[in-house]
């Protein structure tokens, strides 16, 4: 979005700036003014020049030490051996710095280059030598080509692919044995899917294992910041190396890695070249009733309770006092009887008070939930679950995504398109009628012949 907003703003104020520039050369006495803006132009630009030649280090705060440091460790010498620093001069002195020399004085010249150009167009449609069309269209030539130059150094021909391979063609030439064990073994007799922590890759800058099985890693721009505060307090947290606790409530059944490892509860169950399938031999379902609830004063603290060992599955940590006096139950039961992105529905059946978690991270704008009809409060619960309090009885549990913001945003962009479109048709009718009511002052026609006789 950020990207697009400053591109957009840029755009905004050039078409501004040609559309100052040729107004002052339809006004005479403007040339004075649009001379001295262009010099004052030509004076920033040079000095931008001089910086590009001569006015840039081409060494990056603290690249000498992360360099120091990985060339160590790749040689298992200390830091501050001689060779170590030596090596590092080495390097920037004869390979980086040319580099980034090269790269600097080629788009230096680059700019001054435009920048001539854009000068010696508006010179001549001053002086008459042009028309401001062809000026005009000789800078936006000039412009788009030192554009798609430059966009060739982030996508280059060699990048392309044949436009009759799709996305999901690519992501598919990258399945794996692993990736199709998962698939084949991670869906639940009730319809829901166990979700994997892909740790062979990057779990959580990676989205291709995602499109393969529901994952609790990925990439999102845009990802919760309590759940990215799961993922970097808690996740990784125990002695393991890998939160079980966390794990469990998160339903994930599959770990993938690049070998066996010895931890109790993992299980390895396939084994392939491409690395190992962990099976979570205590994974949660998608709902249950917990034995009791701890109250913390806030949320902090049930991230610090959940980052160590704990059991979900016996206890559920929340800030909401409980109103029903929650008991242990034995004979209680949860079934899922529908689970989709807008819509989850939910059997239970209870002798006792009890305290429900559903694994699907709690997100109150939109999500409404009802028992047997009537509205319920969706409690945060073990910091990024859903937590319900269910008397005792049968019951039927519905939660339903539908945010009025998203409704109303809606008929928003909708009015909004209505009103740009409609916009665009009147200012076109008006433009034109106003030409013609023109055309016809300058060339009237003659309407009013004298009869002779």
């Amino acid at each position: 979005m950020w990207l697009m907003v400053t591109v957009f703003c840029f755009a905004v104020v050039a078409v501004m700036g040609i559309d100052w520039v040729l107004d002052q050369i339809k006004q005479k006495r403007g040339t004075k003014q649009l001379k001295k803006a262009l010099a004052v132009a030509g004076g920033v630009a040079v000095i931008f020049i001089y910086i590009g030649f001569q006015g840039l280090s081409f060494e990056k705060d603290g690249e000498r030490q992360q360099l120091s440091q990985q060339i160590a460790q790749q040689n298992e010498v200390p830091v501050d051996d001689p060779r170590v620093a030596q090596t590092v001069d080495r390097y920037i002195s004869n390979e980086l710095i040319p580099e980034r020399e090269d790269m600097a004085r080629g788009d230096t010249i680059r700019f001054a280059l435009i920048f001539g150009i854009g000068i010696a167009a508006i010179f001549l449609i001053i002086g008459g030598k042009i028309t401001p069309f062809m000026g005009i269209a000789t800078l936006c030539t000039v412009l788009a080509i030192d554009m798609i130059q430059v966009d060739n150094r982030y996508l280059s021909e060699s990048s392309l692919v044949d436009g009759d391979i799709s996305r999901e063609q690519v992501i598919e030439q990258n399945r794996t044995e692993l990736d199709q064990y998962i698939q084949n073994n991670n869906l639940h007799d009730e319809g829901w899917k166990y979700r994997t922590l892909p740790l062979l890759g990057s779990p959580f800058n990676d989205a291709t294992p995602a499109y393969f099985y529901p994952s609790i890693g990925g990439y999102s721009g845009a990802k919760l910041g309590y759940y990215q505060d799961v993922i970097d307090e808690a996740i990784f947290a125990g002695q393991a190396g890998i939160n079980l606790g966390v794990m469990n409530m998160l339903n994930v059944r599959y770990i993938t890695a690049q070998g066996p490892v010895q931890i109790p509860g993992l299980e390895t169950v396939e084994q392939t070249q491409d690395g190992v399938v962990l099976e979570n031999q205590n994974v949660l379902p998608k709902a249950w009733f917990v034995d009791r609830v701890e109250t913390r004063s806030n949320q902090p603290e049930i991230l610090r309770e959940i980052s160590q060992d704990f059991d979900p599955s016996a206890v559920a940590f929340t800030t909401h006092e409980p109103e029903l006096n929650i008991q242990s139950d034995a004979e209680s039961n949860v079934r899922v009887t529908e689970h989709n992105a807008n819509n989850i529905s939910l059997e239970l059946t209870r002798s006792e008070p009890g305290y429900l978690v559903l694994g699907e991270i709690w997100y109150p704008p939109g999500w409404t939930a009802t028992l047997n009809g009537e509205e319920i409060d969706i409690i945060r619960t073990n910091y990024i679950l859903r937590g319900f309090e269910i008397p005792e009885g049968e019951h039927e549990l519905t939660l339903t995504l539908d945010p009025v913001w998203y409704s109303t945003g809606n008929w928003l962009a909708r009015f909004g398109t209505i009103i740009l479109f409609g916009g665009g048709i009147y200012g076109a009718l008006i433009f034109y009628r106003r030409r013609e009511v023109t055309e016809g002052e300058t060339n009237p026609e003659e309407h009013d012949q004298t009869d002779p006789q």
